[in-house]
C-alpha cells in the first residue's frame, strides 16, 4: 500500500477546484519513484505480462481472495490450512551462560543500541539455528529459566539478520518480583518471554524469525536488584551476579512452516 497525504488550508472552493489536478500530480510523483509498481499498473491496464521482477508475475496469478485467506491464516497462527503447513516443532536450549556486549545494530529497538554503546546491555545466552531455505521459522514459546526471582531487568530475544550486521527484537519484557508467583516459579523455574502461541509484547499469536536467521540471542538490560527497592533485603546486583546466581538458562520453542511449493 502506498499513501501520500497533506493538510491544505484555504477556501473550500479553491481546494475543490485544484483537487483533481493535485491528486494526479501526487499519483505521478509516487509512481515515478516506485518503478516496479508503475510497470505493474501499466501492464495490468494493457492486460499484458508483468515484468518478472515485479510482485505477481502474471495478472492471471492475482487472487486477492486467496491471498486474504493465507494472510488471515498466518495472523491466526493457523498453519494447517491454505498454502501454509506446520512441518515440525523444534525445542532448543541455550548454549551456555555468557556476558558480553551486543555487537550488532538492532533495527527496531533504538534504545537498546544506545544502552549497548554505553555498556549497559549484555548477551546472556544464545541459540544457533540450522535453517532450511524451504522453511519459515516462528518462535512458538520462549521460557526464561531462573535460579531465583529478580527485579528491574528487561529480557529480550533478538534474531540475527545477515552475516555480521543487524538483528531485530522478536520480544522483550520487563521483569520484576511482583510478577513472580512463588508456586508457579517453583514449578516452571522461570518466566515466559513468549508464552505458547502468544507474544506478550506484540500480543500476536505468531513471532516469525527473519528469513535464513541463523542465531537467536538473549539480551538483558536495566537495573537488576534482588527485590524491589521498597522491600527489606533489597540489594543492587552486578551483572556477573545475574549471570552466575540468578540466570539458569533458556528454552526456545520453534515451529517450522513449510512454504508453498506448488
Amino acid at each position: 500500500m502506498f499513501v501520500a497525504f497533506e493538510i491544505q488550508i484555504g477556501l473550500t472552493s479553491e481546494i475543490d477546484k485544484n483537487k483533481k489536478e493535485h491528486v494526479a500530480y501526487e499519483e505521478s510523483r509516487i509512481l515515478k519513484s516506485q518503478t516496479l509498481l508503475n510497470s505493474y499498473i501499466k501492464a495490468s491496464k494493457d492486460n499484458k505480462l508483468v515484468p518478472s521482477n515485479a510482485v505477481g508475475a502474471n495478472k492471471a496469478d492475482i487472487d486477492t481472495d486467496k491471498d486474504y485467506k493465507i494472510i488471515s491464516a498466518v495472523l491466526e497462527g493457523n498453519f494447517t490450512q491454505h498454502n501454509l503447513k506446520a512441518w515440525e516443532d523444534i525445542e532448543l536450549r541455550g548454549e551456555g551462560k555468557t556476558l558480553r556486549a551486543p555487537d550488532r545494530l538492532c533495527l527496531n529497538h533504538k534504545r537498546l543500541n544506545t544502552l549497548a554503546n554505553e555498556g549497559k546491555a549484555f548477551i546472556l545466552d544464545e541459540v544457533s539455528l540450522k535453517v532450511s531455505k524451504s522453511l519459515q521459522y516462528c518462535v512458538k514459546s520462549m521460557l526464561l529459566e531462573m535460579q531465583q526471582p529478580i527485579h528491574g531487568v528487561y529480557f529480550g530475544i533478538f534474531a540475527h539478520i545477515g552475516p555480521d550486521t543487524y538483528m531485530v527484537d522478536v520480544s522483550s519484557r520487563y521483569i520484576d518480583d511482583t510478577q513472580w508467583d512463588e508456586k508457579k516459579f517453583q514449578k516452571d523455574c522461570g518466566h515466559y518471554i513468549i508464552e505458547p502461541k502468544v507474544n506478550l509484547e506484540t500480543l500476536e499469536r505468531i513471532s516469525p524469525l527473519p528469513s535464513e536467521c541463523d542465531k537467536v540471542v538473549l539480551i538483558a538490560w536495566g537495573d537488576p536488584r534482588s527485590r524491589h527497592a521498597f522491600f527489606d533485603g533489597s540489594k543492587e546486583l552486578k551483572w556477573e551476579e545475574v549471570r552466575d546466581e540468578y540466570y539458569k538458562g533458556m528454552k526456545l520453542g520453534l515451529v517450522a512452516i513449510m512454504k508453498d511449493l506448488m
